[in-house]
């Protein structure tokens, strides 16, 4: 009967532990299975936000260099419409120096039309008149040489007016040209400008979105993070029950076979 009530004791006094022993292995085996998946789902976050933090970076650097890219056209811009107005200023000038010629052409034609009509209805007569009215032999040569130079000095001024027309209808020409190759510069600068503002404007959504993301996922990540560092301070609690009941465990069995040895 003594054997058999020793064998009683034993398996109460061992039953209770392991029982106990036994729930504590399982919650620790569950909050570890739960604690690892936490750190996959926490590691597989980090990596997504690196990812996001870079593309974002990369965005930023892009949006940068857009900037800088824009700004350029816009000097651009601002320089061929300062040339352009300058080209515009030369044009008045020019067309004003071109009126005042014709005016004075008008002039020598008017001078010359008059002359012609009086050289039609007197002939040379008035001419000859003038030299053989000279006191002289060498106020005849005098009044003689006057004419001629005369004569050849209109011509030559109607001819140096023909000329300096001339002249500044190809200098007119020449700077319609170049404002027309900088209306064409204008316009492929705007147009360029748009499209890289547009492509700012497109980057900026990136941005944006990509801003969104990230602060959707930190909090969330953040969250997984307690919840980690809460299953690893249980997952210690744990241990260390175990631990202290293994310990209780082999204290209850050396108890027990002091008492066998005694009885």
């Amino acid at each position: 009967m003594q054997r058999v009530a020793f064998l009683l004791t034993l398996v109460v006094v061992l039953a209770g532990p392991a029982c106990a022993y036994g729930q504590v292995s399982k919650e620790r085996e569950d909050t570890k299975k739960r604690l690892d998946q936490l750190r996959e789902q926490i590691a597989e976050g980090e990596e997504r936000l690196a990812k996001i933090r870079k593309r974002e970076k990369a965005s930023l650097r892009k949006l940068e260099n857009l900037d800088r890219k824009i700004t350029v056209r816009k000097e651009l811009i601002s320089n061929y419409r300062m040339r352009r107005r300058q080209l515009s200023a030369k044009l008045d000038s020019i067309q004003q120096s071109s009126a005042q010629l014709e005016r004075r052409v008008d002039e020598l034609r008017s001078e010359y039309k008059k002359r012609a009509v009086h050289a039609y209805r007197h002939g040379r007569l008035h001419d000859l008149a003038l030299i053989l009215s000279a006191r002289s032999i060498n106020q005849m040569l005098v009044r003689v040489r006057y004419l001629h130079r005369f004569a050849e000095q209109r011509e030559g001024q109607l001819n140096e007016l023909h000329t300096a027309t001339r002249d500044l209808e190809q200098r007119r020409q020449r700077l319609r040209r170049t404002q027309d190759k900088l209306d064409s510069l204008i316009a492929e600068t705007q147009a360029q400008r748009q499209n890289l503002t547009d492509l700012q404007e497109d980057r900026q959504q990136v941005v944006s979105s990509l801003r969104a993301q990230e602060e959707t996922l930190k909090p969330k990540l953040e969250k997984k993070r307690k919840s980690a560092s809460e299953l690893e301070k249980r997952m210690r609690e744990l241990v260390a029950a175990e631990r202290k009941r293994a310990a209780g465990d082999a204290a209850s069995r050396e108890r027990f076979k002091e008492c066998r040895t005694a009885k």
